[in-house]
């Protein structure tokens, strides 16, 4: 989960959240976005630590962050949309 789910009348989450560095260890999940553009800063703006952008050898371009639960999150610009 990447969100706090909505509390139930009685107060409590539809889900369970992960205990703090320990749910997501792991685990990385890859999200594809046409434009890197702002992504970064937005996310550094919301507390987080970001790595710097990197462009490997096949083409794509991408930068990561980690969630308090332990999930890698990959932001990733594929090749196909890079111009």
């Amino acid at each position: 989960m990447l969100f706090c789910p909505a509390k139930n009348q009685s107060g409590d989450s539809h889900s369970v959240l992960p205990v703090a560095d320990e749910g997501g260890r792991g685990i990385e999940i890859v999200i594809c976005v046409r434009a890197l553009t702002g992504i970064r800063d937005k996310i550094i703006f919301r507390g987080f630590e970001c790595s710097e952008t990197r462009y490997p050898d096949w083409g794509s371009a991408e930068f990561f962050f980690k969630l308090k639960e332990g999930y890698l999150i990959r932001v990733k610009q594929p090749r196909e949309f890079r111009s």
